[in-house]
């Protein structure tokens, strides 16, 4: 099938395009090639089905009328909160990528919908992972090795920016990774891919670690956390093949922190500290510098103390938006451009804030008690969904794509507290994992997706 191939093609090149450090670099419109991939592969999918059965199936497809309900919401935000100059561009444009990214959702859920097209699914995601993360650890080691690999910001020692050319997206991208990946490895696959999984895992454990993103480390904790009080299907093979990967990330470590990049580890206390700082003003803590060599305590310090400190003036800025305009917020996409008009007295001004550094609030900030209260209801219904189709899968082959998908999205919403996930398209793509997975195992008979057509030739 064409769309088949397509879509394959779509979910390999997410890393690389849709969690791409070229747009911002180079000018290159990474995120406009992806959108095309999609949007071919939409119409693809759309001459080869027919558009009355695949209008009927998406009616029927799991989530989509909230998210609708959602999106909708959203879209009276932007009404409401006028469309004029730079804000209104902007608020357009968010509008339209939300709904491009429940397109990916809808196609996602259509599209894998049954175990051999899950199965290739897989393989072709975790080969991206591979892909991603093996140019992303060349390019942080090979910086502290001296070569010229592109890196051009550090912390208090080297992070990781990956794919994403930022450590907190590109930590993100991997929270939608890592579960999915840790669970099949926890199945015990035949040996040699057993092999070949948990060196993946390794890969992307020590890539997580050196992205030096607290959000995205607590987020997987969480997940690994859902993973194991809710599989029941581990195996001994598995579980020691897991526990070897991360033996190996802590011997890999030491490693870069003895030969590679002396004081290495030292850059972890910047994460340790953020934990039990007291916010100060902006203008007593010292502006990060552009680089630094080595990791010194007071370095650890300022550049913590930043950080945590300008998320609490875009919090209180979106708390107080909310509180202004309470029903349906300020509008989608406005946060950025009024963040100046509502911070704190004592928060330092910006330009453009791309995110408030904590989804919720800015749902709650651009789209009042209504879009927030939907947004509830969705995660709700998530839930409850992924709770369903664990109790009903058969076989640890379901339960692991429920399990690991799901934790995925927990993982990503957990980071959302200080940052954002709305925006990333593997969100949409796990969510649309999970609904297909849960169509399949609590409505098998259901007609969509690759088969439709085949299915009603047979009927």
């Amino acid at each position: 099938m064409i769309s088949e191939m397509l879509f394959y093609l779509t979910v390999f090149s997410l890393p690389f395009l849709a969690v791409s450090p070229l747009g911002k670099f180079y000018g290159i419109p990474t995120g406009v090639i992806f959108g095309v991939f999609v949007l071919v592969t939409l119409a693809a999918f759309v001459l080869e089905k027919g558009i009355r059965p695949l209008l009927r199936g998406f009616w029927q497809t799991p989530f989509i009328r909230l998210l609708l309900l959602f999106f909708l919401v959203n879209a009276l935000s932007l009404i409401i909160a006028g469309t004029e100059g730079e804000m209104g561009r902007e608020s357009i444009i968010r509008l339209v990528y939300l709904a491009f990214s429940v397109v990916v959702f809808w196609l996602t859920a259509s599209l894998v919908d049954e175990e051999p097209v899950f199965h290739g699914f897989l393989r072709v995601y975790f080969m991206a992972a591979l892909v991603s993360v093996g140019w992303s650890l060349y390019t942080t080691l090979g910086y502290m090795a001296g070569l010229d690999t592109g890196q051009l910001i550090t912390w208090t020692v080297p992070r990781l920016f990956g794919t994403s050319a930022e450590p907190q997206v590109y930590g993100n991208y991997l929270l939608a990774v890592i579960p999915l990946v840790t669970i099949f490895l926890l199945v015990q696959l035949p040996p040699k891919q057993t092999g070949l999984v948990a060196g993946l895992l390794t890969l992307l454990v020590l890539a997580m670690l050196m992205t030096f993103s607290a959000g995205a480390w607590v987020g997987l904790a969480v997940s690994w956390a859902l993973i194991l009080f809710g599989f029941r299907y581990f195996k001994a093979g598995g579980a020691a093949a897991a526990a070897g990967a991360l033996v190996t990330v802590v011997i890999l470590l030491i490693l870069i922190n003895n030969f590679l990049f002396p004081g290495y580890i030292e850059g972890f206390k910047s994460i340790a500290v953020k934990f039990g700082l007291q916010p100060q003003k902006i203008e007593q803590v010292i502006p990060a510098p552009a680089k630094v060599k080595a990791s010194t305590a007071k370095d650890t310090y300022q550049l913590s103390t930043r950080s945590v400190t300008e998320r609490i003036g875009f919090r209180e800025a979106a708390w107080k938006m909310f509180r202004t305009h309470p029903i349906l917020g300020v509008g989608i996409g406005n946060y950025g451009y009024l963040y100046n008009t509502y911070k704190p007295a004592w928060a330092q001004a910006f330009p453009f804030v791309a995110k408030a550094h904590n989804q919720y609030l800015e749902i709650l900030a651009e789209t009042g008690l209504v879009g927030a209260g939907i947004f509830v209801l969705i995660i709700v219904r998530v839930t409850l969904a992924a709770w369903q189709a664990s109790r009903n899968a058969q076989g640890a082959f379901w339960k692991a794509v429920v399990l690991g998908s799901f934790a995925g999205l927990a993982g990503v919403a957990v980071q959302g507290y200080s940052f954002g996930f709305m925006v990333h398209i593997y969100t949409w793509l796990l969510l649309g994992l999970l609904a297909a997975a849960f169509r399949r195992i609590t409505q098998p008979g259901m007609v969509t997706g690759l088969y439709l057509k085949q299915r009603r030739g047979a009927l």
